[in-house]
């Protein structure tokens, strides 16, 4: 059975950016509730996925480049594996976060409802999270670098809209 979570990050593969995106949003909760990231769980299950295998199979560990990238702000996601999130898993979650728009609308499709930005939404308007998928170093530490800063303000924006209210 697919593990549920109460928030996701969702992107193409879920071997790059989603990765990155679940790593930092751990830490910036764990930092806000005062916990350890390893008992962040009894608080909030946080987790990620992508849309389809068709680039990575199932299973697959997260990139080099971006294990190093965010081994460069103190977190490790080489354990990461890869998963395709089922309609299921995305119609449990409390809160998605997409690397962009047209992910929010794939799962709104997939799932048969009208995008609610309450519940889905992109962590970056306009363009979205750059995509270093088999790119170089450089590119991994670029979105690494982007998603440390837009990550903790999604997440305090949306803390102080009252949307973890849950937790």
């Amino acid at each position: 059975m697919a593990t549920m979570h109460d928030i996701l990050f969702v992107c193409t593969s879920n071997t790059c950016r989603s990765p990155m995106a679940e790593a930092l949003a751990k830490r910036w909760f764990a930092d806000k509730l005062g916990v350890s990231m390893q008992t962040l769980g009894e608080r909030v299950s946080i987790g990620s996925g992508g849309l389809t295998d068709a680039y990575e199979p199932h299973g697959s560990p997260p990139s080099a480049h971006g294990v190093t990238a965010m081994l460069e702000h103190g977190l490790d996601t080489s354990a990461h594996r890869s998963t395709v999130l089922t309609a299921q898993q995305m119609a449990h979650a409390k809160r998605i976060y997409c690397v962009s728009a047209g992910h929010c609308q794939h799962i709104a499709e997939a799932l048969g409802r009208p995008l609610d930005p309450a519940w889905c939404t992109p962590l970056s308007p306009g363009q979205g999270i750059p995509d270093p998928w088999h790119g170089p170093l450089h590119e991994y530490v670029a979105t690494a670098a982007f998603m440390k800063v837009c990550v903790p303000d999604v997440m305090s924006r949306d803390w102080a809209a009252g949307q973890f209210a849950w937790i």
